[in-house]
């Protein structure tokens, strides 16, 4: 999620520099108000998921999986730049853009998301950008949904920011129990803990966080992903629920588990440590190993321990390391090869368009992961690992050959050579 280079994002913002903004949340909502001030004008931009109607007892039509994105001009004339590129699979499949009548289809693998609008982009590569101008008074808005989810489903953005917030003030100011908990002190404090603890029960099951592969220590492998139902935080999630009130979102997970077990002929003592939070069966663990933090390790410039370059050397080290251990287990235990993971394809780089200097363009072509382990298998061990710190790593020769204590031009041979007998094989194989 965090990858600045593969991972997926939807930038709206100015083009040109701003002076300053600010965020806050429409007050007891999960309705998020962004405004940029810059010299010509001022734009504002609201963000929130649609919420149908109140009701304590929610069934699936009052969640929406819409993200709203409206753009305004608050003041003068502001030009605004759009970048939409999103991901699926984890990074691993590849996304492709197509422009449509309503706005934009991506659709990656088995999965795909519609993006509603009337603004037109041009698409590079797996981005799609817009420049818009807007004068004082005018909006635009953008609906990304995921899925298979027709226009006619989705509100309009006028008439589902109204919903949204009501809904919201609705929820944090009422509750169940007929006895709500008085904070006269930290009530803002809790009302906004709850609000987030509400959009996190968004499913059948509760995720544990919002987020993914976050370290729990810098240089650890226990980079889980918290977007699952994890049994030990969703207790303490029902428990907080039901404190403040809110007795059906606590009571919604009970009755799924509780349903869930029994129709699968299982006791409490068969509780797995996480779920899916909408397909109940147990999903076999898997490690994201193509997801480097080679990115993250070189971006370590704000250490100030008197030996920085060390300091990044090392980090690289232990991100290149984890990835070969992880080879390594695969070598020993070959029925857990690359097609395990997933039998979305994959994208290798080993063609070069024109010269035969490190850093030229390069095409890139799809094939199995199968095929890509046997092409990589052909390597020698360090020439595999200079490839592949070139190529997937995003690696610069320098810094390859600071990291591996090589000189640069021993790297520039190994790479051509690696190059070479990746072209030989492939031509064979394909």
């Amino acid at each position: 999620m965090l990858d600045p280079q593969k991972g997926g994002h939807f930038v709206i913002s100015p083009s040109d520099t701003y002076s300053t903004s600010k965020q806050e949340y429409y007050e007891n909502t999960n309705v998020l108000r962004t405004e940029f001030m810059t010299a010509q004008g001022t734009l504002e931009v609201v963000d929130w998921m649609h919420m149908n109607n109140f009701s304590f007892v929610e069934e699936e039509q009052h969640r929406l999986p819409a993200l709203y994105r409206l753009i305004r001009c608050t003041a003068g004339t502001v030009e605004c730049r759009i970048q939409y590129c999103p991901k699926f699979d984890y990074a691993r499949a590849r996304t492709i853009l197509t422009p449509v009548s309503y706005g934009l289809l991506a659709h990656g693998a088995l999965e795909e998301a519609h993006l509603f609008t009337h603004c037109a982009f041009s698409i590079v590569d797996e981005v799609a950008e817009a420049t818009v101008t807007l004068q004082s008074g005018q909006d635009l808005s953008f609906i990304c949904a995921y899925g298979k989810v027709a226009r006619d489903e989705l509100p309009p953005p006028s008439r589902s920011l109204e919903q949204t917030i009501h809904f919201w003030q609705r929820w944090s100011s009422e509750c169940e129990a007929g006895n709500c908990l008085a904070l006269p002190l930290w009530k803002k404090q809790v009302t906004r803990s709850a609000l987030v603890l509400k959009v996190l029960a968004g499913g059948k099951g509760i995720a544990a966080a919002a987020t993914t592969s976050l370290p729990e220590v810098l240089g650890g492998s226990d980079n889980w992903d918290y977007r699952f139902n994890w049994i030990r935080d969703t207790s303490f999630t029902i428990q907080a629920l039901a404190s403040l009130g809110h007795l059906s979102d606590a009571k919604e997970f009970l009755d799924w588990i509780t349903n869930s077990l029994f129709t699968a002929n299982q006791k409490p003592s068969d509780l797995k440590v996480l779920y899916p939070l909408y397909d109940f069966p147990h999903q076999k663990e898997e490690e994201l190993t193509h997801l480097s933090l080679v990115e993250a390790w070189f971006a370590i410039g704000s250490y100030r321990g008197g030996h920085t370059h060390s300091f990044a050397a090392w980090l690289a080290r232990i991100a290149t390391n984890s990835c070969y251990d992880e080879l390594r287990r695969r070598q020993r235990r070959p029925e857990n090869a690359f097609s395990q993971l997933s039998e979305n394809e994959v994208i290798f780089l080993f063609a070069q368009k024109s010269g035969d200097k490190v850093g030229d363009e390069v095409e890139a072509k799809l094939i199995s992961r199968d095929l890509a382990e046997k092409l990589l298998s052909t390597l020698e061990p360090d020439d595999r690992k200079v490839f592949l710190l070139l190529k997937s790593g995003n690696y610069s020769v320098a810094e390859i050959a600071r990291n591996i204590g090589w000189t640069e031009t021993k790297v520039k041979m190994r790479i051509h050579r690696s190059r070479a007998i990746l072209q030989r094989k492939s031509r064979r194989l394909l």
